[in-house]
């Protein structure tokens, strides 16, 4: 199939695309300003579509296109296992610290209040794939907003082993 949509855009295995291409799985992809090893999009999930970003890295962008196809017809699979990623790693801390604050009343006041716990299954229910990234030939990175329960924080998925998801880093920033 990528063989085919090369031959759809015109390109060589080591040519980059110079123009928006219209990819079979992934839909409309666009050169990312001057750069050409970088394609963006939407990728459809569900209902919605995310941010998607496929990057040459080190390797061709061919194998970048492969990775992103892959993840995307994988999406389902994928965003469970990240958000399970996500929760191992964050849902602790949500309960036991981040869910307690302080509001400033009109009246110049503080009053504290404390948010429910949450379960895994509430945790991960609260994760929504914000973004794609396809990085070279192995590397996937899943972006999540989790609906202000880190103030703003977004949390990151970063897998080095493509979509086998074993060898991975789970981060929060913000």
């Amino acid at each position: 199939m990528l063989n085919r949509f090369k031959q759809l855009i015109n390109l060589t295995l080591t040519d980059e695309p110079r123009h928006a291409v219209d990819h079979p799985i992934l839909g409309r992809l666009a050169p990312l300003g001057d750069d050409q090893s970088t394609l963006v999009g939407a990728a459809p999930h569900g209902a919605r579509s995310v941010q998607l970003r496929v990057t040459a890295d080190d390797s061709e962008l061919g194998a970048a296109l492969e990775l992103a196809t892959s993840a995307v017809q994988s999406l389902l699979v994928l965003d469970v296992k990240a958000r399970k990623l996500v929760s191992d790693a964050s849902l602790k801390s949500y309960n036991d610290e981040w869910r307690f604050g302080t509001s400033l009343m009109a009246d110049g006041s503080a009053r504290g209040f404390e948010k429910p716990a949450l379960s895994e299954e509430a945790f991960c229910a609260q994760l929504e794939l914000a973004a794609i990234e396809a990085n070279g030939a192995n590397s996937l990175t899943f972006s999540y907003t989790d609906g202000g329960l880190f103030w703003g924080h977004s949390h990151y998925v970063c897998s080095f082993d493509g979509l086998a998801m074993q060898d991975v880093s789970v981060s929060m920033l913000g």
